[in-house]
């Protein structure tokens, strides 16, 4: 395992610990969590953005063009 320092405003923090405080858990944690979550949402953003030409080649503009054929 290894540590990262980083420097946030004050107010970042209180909002951390608090957070963390109301989910039981250490500031730690919830920052792990959220970097996790992030990083996720990063790589599904980028398979969404390498697949959009090949949806519109299809006719699928939108989300909403894929939900309605596949519902």
């Amino acid at each position: 395992m290894s540590t990262i320092t980083i420097k946030i405003e004050d107010e970042l923090k209180n909002k951390i610990e608090e957070k963390a405080r109301a989910a039981n858990e250490d500031s730690n944690a919830l920052i792990v969590k959220a970097i996790e979550k992030y990083l996720a949402l990063e790589k599904v953003d980028s398979i969404r953005n390498q697949l959009q030409s090949l949806f519109n080649s299809k006719g699928y503009n939108s989300d909403n063009d894929i939900y309605n054929t596949i519902s």
